[in-house]
């Protein structure tokens, strides 16, 4: 017997994409913000894929959300690469610097949840990422004859910002993290 797909039980990751539609509808004004608290509570209780159906079917979905491949790696060796576009972050993804410059901008980047992580691998060049204003930044990983920097003052998360976790590798090089609007 074949089950209807809308009778299927949703997780996290259709709750999440669910309130991010939600999320864009009240910033774009489609949406009270009554109107969005009560939906964003309704996508917590939803068990099935018709429930949240229900609550998104009169908005329009993330556009291009669904073409776009996520980035898993950028690679940069003795040039310079620049990711400032709209562009797609599944969880993780990693940039492999040698010898030149990368920058990775959040701030347009469509984020399949509200947590990222960067692996930044660096020998004598640069990663600059810049994150929206409010996110909130874990910095780790090892750095040999290199620096690695938050230049602003991380805050607690703003509601709706990134958890944005930072680790990698960097030998006599930089990773330098801005917040920008």
């Amino acid at each position: 017997m074949m089950m209807n797909q809308d009778d299927v039980l949703v997780g996290d990751a259709e709750r999440n994409q669910s309130m991010t539609i939600l999320r864009d509808a009240c910033v774009a004004g489609r949406l009270t913000l009554d109107e969005f608290s009560e939906r964003v509570s309704a996508v917590f209780t939803a068990r099935t894929r018709r429930e949240l159906g229900e609550l998104t079917r009169d908005l329009p979905a993330v556009p291009g959300a669904s073409r776009r491949e996520p980035t898993a790696w950028t690679v940069c060796i003795m040039s310079d690469t620049k990711r400032n576009d709209r562009w797609r972050v599944e969880g993780k993804t990693r940039a492999l610097v040698v010898m030149g410059s990368c920058t990775l901008d959040l701030r347009r980047a469509s984020l399949s949840g509200d947590e990222v992580e960067i692996d930044a691998h660096v020998v004598m060049g640069s990663v600059k990422i810049i994150v929206p204003r409010g996110a909130e930044v874990e910095l780790g990983g090892l750095t040999i004859m290199g620096n690695k920097k938050c230049k602003f003052d991380p805050q607690p998360g703003a509601p709706g910002a990134p958890f944005v976790r930072i680790g990698g590798f960097v030998l006599m090089g930089s990773v330098d993290i801005l917040a920008l609007s």
